[in-house]
């Protein structure tokens, strides 16, 4: 777009008139100049968009990776499942072909799972080691210190000199796996070239560990409730049969013990013993005195004294039948077990 200063130079650029060349000179370094500097805004906002385009697009490959992540460990349902699959989404999506994943069992990390160089191959020396101590080597310090370790060219590293074979070629780096503030294993990431993790990817790959880390914990929780549910099951069932088989027994008890009963006919009830024939004629014995002793005076003073004599074993005999409801009666045996006894 023309500025009214763009046109000015412009025209006294195209002035034909003698004597305007000076002019035209400054008009033209003045165009000059300014396409100088428009070149230079171009370059500038070229790099600048390809600085966004760049992030953008890191940024893209982090949600994707996160996405499939995410997808990967709401599936799974067990750790040993999570391990192989988290494998391929880093090896699909962040073109990695080297990785290991230890997993925190006590004071130990326990290798899990791993492709490329941290695969275990049988008869193949220099791969990762099966169980590591924490504090041991880079990846036991990695899971004490719980901070990541990157190393751009093990060969000239350091503190990689006496590691394992694969900790000393390429670069790698080492994400401790933390799940609220608790150790749940160790990741390792490698390549066979140097300075294969700058900052950015170093980032990305920060966030996957931590997502990982966090599903990891979750199938590890899921599996305590499982294994806490199936144990929870088995005691519900075996008090169950317990229950059922006192039941059983119980009800064989009481059909036994009410058996045994009506056999020994243990605890009779009093009224039944209450209507005794003897008593009834006592009694009877009594009236016939009270009203003999009325109509013989002259034998009135004895026959007073039988009828008070008689009246006192009635009444002994109530006390004794009163008292003999609160007992048992004794055991009857049978007759064939009293001749046994």
């Amino acid at each position: 777009m023309l500025t009214p200063e763009l046109s000015g130079w412009l025209e006294r650029l195209r002035d034909p008139r003698p004597g305007s060349e000076e002019n035209r000179r400054e008009a033209l370094a003045a165009l000059e100049a300014h396409l100088e500097s428009a070149g230079f805004e171009r370059d500038t906002m070229l790099k600048a968009l390809e600085r966004a385009a760049g992030e953008l697009e890191s940024r893209v490959q982090e949600l994707s990776l996160l996405r499939r992540l995410s997808e990967v460990l709401t599936r799974a349902a067990a750790s040993h499942e999570i391990g192989p699959q988290v494998m391929r989404v880093l090896r699909e999506s962040q073109e990695i072909q080297d990785a290991a994943l230890w997993v925190a069992e006590g004071e130990e990390l326990e290798w899990r799972c791993g492709m490329g160089r941290g695969e275990l191959v049988p008869g193949i020396e220099g791969g990762p080691k099966t169980t590591i101590l924490l504090g041991e080597g880079l990846v036991g310090q990695a899971a004490v210190r719980a901070e990541a370790v990157v190393v751009h060219d093990g060969l000239l590293e350091g503190r990689c000199q006496g590691a394992e074979i694969f900790l000393r070629q390429g670069s790698f780096c080492l994400f401790p796996l933390l799940s609220s503030g608790r150790l749940i294993g160790v990741l390792w990431l490698g390549s066979a070239e140097r300075y294969a993790f700058p900052t950015e990817r170093l980032r990305v790959l920060t966030v996957a560990a931590g997502q990982i880390a966090h599903g990891l914990a979750g199938a590890e929780f899921f599996a305590k409730l499982s294994a806490f549910s199936e144990t929870l099951s088995e005691l519900v069932s075996e008090r169950s049969r317990a229950l059922e088989e006192k039941s059983d027994e119980l009800l064989r008890f009481q059909a036994a013990w009410g058996e045994f009963l009506s056999r020994l006919h243990v605890g009779a009830d009093a009224p039944a013993a209450d209507t005794l024939p003897g008593l009834e004629r006592l009694r009877e014995v009594l009236r016939s005195l009270s009203a003999l002793a009325s109509t013989s005076p002259a034998h009135a003073t004895t026959l007073v004294s039988a009828a008070a004599l008689v009246e006192s074993f009635c009444h002994d005999f109530d006390h004794y039948i009163e008292a003999r409801a609160a007992l048992s009666w004794p055991i009857l045996l049978e007759p064939e077990d009293a001749e046994a006894a």
